[in-house]
């Protein structure tokens, strides 16, 4: 075990026992915390799916990571349009002039997206 999975998991049982502590069940628990696994899961998922120009800077060549540091974004003036109008539809501000995120709201907005679905499907 790496040290990241290492640290994942002692992180996982302290939430667990925090739960535990608070007067949940184990069992309880445990499926208290493979619920939010899944919960987190579908969030990046989902943020990856509606928000992928906000990971387009992974794509860059050394002229873009550059023109990015400076900020120009180096994305055709009409890939900009469409994101930006897509991103105003949805209620998410626009990118950076670097074609980066501003903040967090497009997680805040797929979060909120994936919560009330999961409370939908409980009920």
């Amino acid at each position: 075990m790496n040290r990241v999975a290492r640290y994942e998991a002692e992180k996982a049982a302290k939430e667990r026992q925090d739960l535990i502590d608070q007067g949940m069940s184990a069992d309880l628990a445990a499926e208290f915390h493979a619920t939010e696994a899944r919960i987190v899961a579908a969030i990046a998922w989902l943020k990856g799916e509606l928000f992928s120009e906000e990971q387009d800077f992974c794509y860059d060549g050394i002229a873009d990571a550059a023109d990015r540091r400076n900020g120009i974004n180096p994305m055709s003036e009409e890939y900009v349009r469409k994101v930006n109008a897509k991103r105003q539809g949805l209620g998410i501000p626009a990118l950076a002039a670097s074609g980066l995120p501003t903040g967090n709201e497009s997680y805040v907005f797929c979060e909120t997206l994936v919560r009330k679905l999961s409370i939908m499907l409980k009920a």
